[in-house]
């Protein structure tokens, strides 16, 4: 009886302890997760001149896509808006058995990296980082570095 009487005290501290974990978790951003995801790994400054800006907003705004490779699907129809106020607009259709499945649009906007290289969305998950090419751009893996392999070249969106 004694031994019942003291679990059935530890119950109150078990779920105080199990509550407070949870807390910790909860209180990070997607955006806070993915900028741990890729902190140390590439620049993770970011260019505030705003003439140099304007210049690069000019420059690489348009319209950018591609179909990027799935595993469970026939591919994700990928494209990016870059607006020249600094904006986005991020559409993303899974086609499955070459039909148009999920779709999800998300808004906000941009970033570029402090080396000028790479152009950010921050207030999606990892992979949200691709690379600034002519005319095109190259979604990086979830650490920010160029995505290898067989696929490598299925992940680059054309500017249209």
């Amino acid at each position: 009886m004694k031994n019942i009487k003291g679990f059935i005290g530890l119950l109150p501290l078990a779920g105080l302890l199990l509550f407070s974990c949870q807390n910790q978790n909860q209180e990070k951003s997607p955006s806070a997760a993915s900028n741990e995801i890729n902190a140390g790994k590439i620049d993770s400054t970011y260019l505030t001149d705003s003439a140099r800006l304007n210049e690069l907003y000019s420059k690489i705004s348009g319209k950018y896509f591609g179909i990027l490779p799935c595993a469970d699907c026939n591919g994700i129809e990928t494209s990016i808006t870059i607006k020249e106020n600094g904006s986005y607009i991020f559409d993303r259709t899974y086609l499955v058995n070459n039909q148009r499945g999920n779709n999800s649009v998300f808004e906000g906007q941009f970033k570029i990296s402090g080396d000028e290289k790479h152009l950010v969305l921050p207030e999606m998950l990892a992979p949200n980082r691709y690379l600034i090419g002519e005319k095109r751009l190259t979604q990086l893996d979830i650490d920010g570095k160029l995505i290898e392999g067989e696929l490598k070249n299925n992940y680059i969106l054309n500017k249209q």
